[in-house]
């Protein structure tokens, strides 16, 4: 059955179809950060000793880790490196080539490299893979702190217990620029629990707990599970943090054979006081199965982390918060519930990210979810083609927000009080359990308050419809490469841009001389639809009408607020040298 753009709220596309992530150009203030594995050159000067490795060429019985005579397995250039310190470090080189045995584990103050071609030792990650596998039989990588893995593919790593492909217990790697395919946690055996949300086996691909602090930047996770346990991609648990930035998520899925609850976050989960920075990543395709929650990215147990600048396209959940799920407490039988954490230990910022075509089976709960006590500020988000936009027992500063689908407001605590809801676009079914003061904002139906307004938004009507010549999908890197006629594009078409066709869904990684390469599997389709930026007309209501308390000093898209006279109303301002 082919998914219609169209379908949500019939009413409300009908009247405001004109954009989602993007502009023809791009905004001011705001750098295109590419995503995903690149070639990336290394600092040598920094390496006080570099060995080599190849599978095909080397030798540990007759080689030294030169280029001339490079070894065989990296667990003979990893039994080198006992010199190695934070003034001497280490690097290992490895070359093109398949690399299956048992589980290594990483050692501090050694930076691993993968991609190199093991003759002339020219680096290219994607002509020269360095494969890392698990064969489904094994853990592929323990982590350490002070060390880089960058380049590598790993795949098809397998553990009865959480994270298939790198564990990091304590540990802060550097994860940079890999491939993590088709890793699985197997479901515990027994698996008989008496209660919902039990933890099980956690991170399909990656897992940090106790205190882990891994940089997570620039890689592609693509077909990892979990049988039973959250975060198919990444799950941290237990004070964990540090950075998940510059990632795509792509059609992982949480919950294969989970029927307790037991598998939220269909690419990454973040739990139980846990902090990380996730910033600038695309998650495309995930899956939270069953009745798990989260689809894309799942937050509970007082964790707080800094939602940023991230794209959330085409993401599915069993139950509910198909895009994403925000919590505070746990679910618990039979015994209390924490006492609500002050605000300096526990705030959820949720900025800048664009939700589109995030549902569940029924279509009938939530794209993003803010429930259970959560606490935080949620500004400058678009939302369009979703479900249902929720905050529910829960406090949450809900400023410049643009939200082209249903709201609601529901069921607020007697111990938090919703601080501040201004300055949004509200253009669908608004439901509120009570009157809420909403002020300052464009409201569908009307709403009693401030400054209110029930005109249409009215956007640019900049999508393109294109017909494509030809189009190469790249099963390595997950893309696919578009020529369509030059005179179709514009000059310059924002990365990030939301694209369509048929039941297909994905999002333009880059654009250049007629060229687009997508996010994506659109090969053997003919007509390709780039949707709308959700620019503002120069005619729009709400323009130099919000109000500046609370209001964020940016947009969604870096420009500068305010621009005109005032603040405006939504998750862009209207920049008026714009065309």
């Amino acid at each position: 059955m082919k998914t219609s753009l169209f379908y949500h709220d019939t009413v409300f596309l009908g009247m405001v179809l004109g954009t989602i992530l993007g502009v023809c150009h791009a905004a001011p203030g705001l750098a295109a950060v590419p995503r995903g594995p690149h070639t990336v050159s290394i600092h040598w000067d920094a390496y006080e000793q570099i060995w080599h490795v190849s599978q095909t060429t080397g030798s540990d019985a007759q080689g030294d880790g030169s280029q001339r005579l490079p070894w065989r397995t990296i667990q003979q250039a990893l039994a080198h490196t006992a010199t190695a310190s934070i003034q001497r470090r280490h690097a290992i080189l490895v070359a093109g080539g398949r690399y299956a045995r048992q589980t290594l584990a990483m050692h501090a103050h050694v930076d691993l490299f993968g991609g190199f071609d093991p003759i002339t030792w020219k680096r290219d990650i994607w002509k020269q893979p360095s494969i890392l596998d698990g064969a489904g039989t094994h853990r592929i990588l323990q982590g350490a702190s002070q060390a880089r893995l960058d380049g590598f593919t790993l795949q098809g790593g397998a553990v009865r217990g959480p994270g298939a492909s790198l564990f990091c217990d304590h540990t802060s790697p550097r994860i940079s620029n890999n491939r993590f395919f088709n890793n699985r946690t197997q479901k515990p055996s027994p698996w008989k629990p008496l209660k919902w949300h039990e933890k099980a086996h956690d991170g399909g691909a990656i897992y940090g707990t106790h205190g882990a602090q891994p940089v997570i930047q620039n890689n592609l996770f693509a077909d990892n599970e979990t049988e039973i346990g959250r975060g198919a991609a990444i799950a941290l648990h237990d004070h964990s943090g540090g950075k998940i930035t510059n990632n795509v998520f792509f059609r992982n899925r949480a919950g294969l054979s989970d029927s307790m609850r037991s598998s939220d976050g269909g690419a990454v989960s973040v739990f139980r006081w846990s902090s990380p920075d996730i910033v600038n990543n695309l998650f495309l395709h995930n899956q939270a199965l069953h009745r798990n929650d989260g689809g894309g990215l799942f937050v509970a147990l007082w964790s707080s982390p800094v939602i940023s600048q991230n794209l959330f396209v085409d993401n599915f959940s069993g139950d509910d918060a198909c895009a994403l799920f925000v919590g505070g407490q746990e679910h618990r039988y039979g015994e209390p519930q924490d006492p609500t954490p002050g605000e300096k230990k526990f705030f959820v910022r949720v900025t800048n990210n664009l939700f589109v075509h995030n549902l569940n089976q029924k279509k009938n709960g939530s794209s993003v979810r803010f429930t259970m006590e959560g606490r935080g500020t949620i500004l400058n988000n678009l939302l369009a083609c979703n479900g249902r936009f929720a905050v529910e027992k829960s406090a949450a500063s809900v400023i410049n927000n643009t939200v082209l689908g249903n709201t609601s407001f529901e069921e607020e605590p007697q111990s938090l009080k919703i601080d501040e809801i201004a300055n949004n676009i509200f253009w669908g079914n608004l439901t509120t359990q009570r009157r809420l003061p909403i002020n300052h904002s464009i409201i569908r139906d009307g709403y009693p308050g401030s400054e209110n307004l029930s005109q249409q938004p009215r956007f640019l009507k900049d999508q393109l419809n294109l017909h494509m010549q030809k189009a190469t999908f790249d099963a390595q890197r997950l893309t696919t490469r578009v020529l369509v006629s030059s005179d179709h594009l514009p000059l310059r078409l924002h990365p990030g841009r939301v694209v369509h066709a048929d039941d297909r869904w994905g999002v333009v990684d880059s654009c250049q001389d007629g060229k687009l390469t997508l996010w994506g599997d659109f090969s053997k389709i003919s007509k390709l639809e780039i949707l709308p930026s959700f620019q503002r007309q120069s005619e729009s209501p709400g323009i130099d009408k919000g109000t500046s308390q609370g209001a964020p000093d940016r947009d969604r898209l870096g420009n500068s607020r305010p621009l005109g006279k005032g603040i405006d109303i939504g998750a862009d301002e209207f920049a008026p040298s714009h065309p």
